[in-house]
């Protein structure tokens, strides 16, 4: 009777190890999971290297050609940067590691004819590269977060272009082209990057989407 039982609690433990493994969530800096856009929760993502600048914020590319915005790390080491929604196309209200997400800044006026804020990855035609620019439009791009393999943080992440449905663009981690400091798809080594909370969690929350 006792082996019946250690070998039913073995199994027990067996399931919900798996069901941890499987349910594994991105983590904030404060070690506690990302919530999906539906609670109005934004984050800040913050490269984890010092020394290379500050939260990840919007800019222009060309002086002279405004449009569409393009993303890079504040100049300013203090700057948490701009705060950016993270939602996942699934009803969950957690983000879960390695799934499919959509990032975009809060919606705001600009001189941008565009869409919306959300996250793409265009060519450029003058460089060959493949630039991270907002105006998702009716293709969004698609991403993942995935545990950076050389940090022995469990909150420290690289982030993944994993295409979109009205793109050409390959897949590829993201990362800073050293020439103009904008986020893009390289063959450096991936950019790390932690998430901060730009708002305050709600004591309650409805698991319902």
């Amino acid at each position: 009777m006792a082996s019946i039982f250690l070998k039913s609690t073995i199994t027990l433990l067996l399931i919900f190890s798996a069901l941890s493994v499987a349910t594994a969530f991105v983590l904030d800096t404060d070690g506690e999971p990302l919530f999906n856009q539906v609670n109005n929760s934004r984050y800040y993502i913050l490269p984890q290297t010092i020394g290379i600048g500050g939260g990840l914020t919007r800019t222009t590319k060309n002086p002279e050609l405004p449009c569409p915005y393009y993303i890079t790390r504040d100049n300013d080491e203090t700057s948490s940067g701009m705060p950016l929604y993270i939602s996942s196309p699934l009803r969950i209200l957690f983000i879960p590691l390695s799934s499919p997400v959509h990032i975009s800044f809060e919606e705001m006026t600009t001189i941008c004819i565009q869409e919306s804020m959300g996250w793409r990855v265009i060519s450029d035609d003058s460089t060959g590269r493949l630039y991270v620019s907002t105006g998702a439009g009716r293709g969004p791009g698609r991403f993942t977060i995935e545990q950076a393999e050389s940090e022995s943080s469990n909150n420290v992440y690289k982030i993944r272009y994993i295409g979109a449905l009205d793109s050409e663009a390959g897949a590829g981690d993201l990362g800073f082209f050293k020439e103009d400091g904008l986020l893009g798809i390289t063959d450096d080594i991936p950019l790390t990057v932690v998430f901060k909370k730009a708002f305050d969690v709600p004591e309650e929350t409805t698991t319902s989407m």
